[in-house]
């Protein structure tokens, strides 16, 4: 869940917790909603951490295909792509494709 993340940050990171959070995202994985991927007509990208074992990289370009996504995939992230060391380069990518689509 904190891949890329030294232990030290991990441990910042996973003590801010809640005693709610596994349970949280252990619905978030076991509750799924089908979604109508035919009704997603808008531009979107999806951002992908290579090492994210919450959202795999395969079923995210999965995803991506699905509903025409543009995708970037940073190698070495995991899930908390906002709690990267190199967050501005997610940032920088989100920015620009914004950008691109003015």
């Amino acid at each position: 869940f904190f891949s890329g993340l030294s232990d030290e940050q991990a441990q910042k990171y996973y003590d801010l917790l809640s005693p709610e959070s596994p349970q949280v995202v252990k619905e978030i994985i076991e509750y799924q909603v089908d979604v109508d991927l035919s009704k997603i007509q808008v531009p979107s990208l999806l951002i992908v951490g290579d090492q994210d074992t919450l959202c795999p990289k395969e079923q995210c370009l999965k995803l991506a295909q699905a509903i025409g996504a543009d995708t970037e995939v940073f190698e070495g992230w995991g899930h908390n792509i906002a709690l990267n060391p190199d967050w501005e380069k997610a940032a920088r990518t989100i920015t620009d494709w914004l950008a691109e689509k003015e």
